[in-house]
């Protein structure tokens, strides 16, 4: 009788050993599929947010075209005015080589809006600048003009504002920001906690 005891005991404990090793490899296939999922969420998030943020630079980038176009044209109606005179009495010559508009492309338009820049630039600069006293890397701005604030993270605001009980529809539209863009946030501050 004990030699079925023994018999029935080894067979119940390699049934144990088949049903652990079971679902020990059903626990790693699920661990597998969250993992994937978080990665899926994780790349999702990052497409939604470039995608916001490439809404966000051509819509700055418009604004930046239109503003130097409003700009060139008030300054073709300002030399109208003068009917061809400059502020000193000199008389303006039309200038034959004048650009046709704003250029399209990114680098002609840096170097566009960089020409602009140096040419609104401050008197005393363009004075240092013709007799080669510094350059604009060493230029430093008077600290009277300085002034410091602090400001608080994009994150940390999102954070306090979901804390407030704020969807993340109204925190974006509160800070400005792109849904995805608060979304990836939240998401990782949940991800980042212990």
């Amino acid at each position: 009788m004990s030699v079925i005891w023994t018999a029935f005991s080894f067979i119940l404990i390699i049934l144990a050993f088949y049903l652990i090793l079971h679902l020990y490899q059903r626990i790693r296939v699920l661990e597998q599929v969250h993992s994937d999922r978080t990665l899926q969420d994780i790349e999702e998030a990052f497409t939604t947010y470039l995608a916001d943020v490439r809404e966000e630079n051509d819509r700055f980038a418009a604004r930046i075209q239109t503003m130097m176009e409003k700009r060139s044209r008030s300054e073709n109606e300002t030399m109208n005015v003068n009917d061809g005179q400059s502020e000193a009495g000199e008389e303006i010559k039309p200038a034959k080589d004048k650009e046709p508009g704003i250029p399209k492309n990114g680098a002609d338009f840096e170097r566009y809006l960089n020409k602009q820049i140096a040419a609104s630039s401050s008197p005393q600069r363009q004075v240092n600048a013709q007799a080669g006293i510094g350059s604009e890397e060493d230029w430093m701005p008077p600290i009277e003009e300085m002034h410091d604030t602090v400001e608080e993270s994009l994150y940390v605001q999102a954070v306090k504002l979901q804390k407030k009980g704020y969807t993340v529809t109204e925190i974006a539209r509160q800070l400005n920001r792109g849904k995805g863009e608060i979304e990836l946030l939240l998401k990782f501050q949940g991800k980042l906690k212990p």
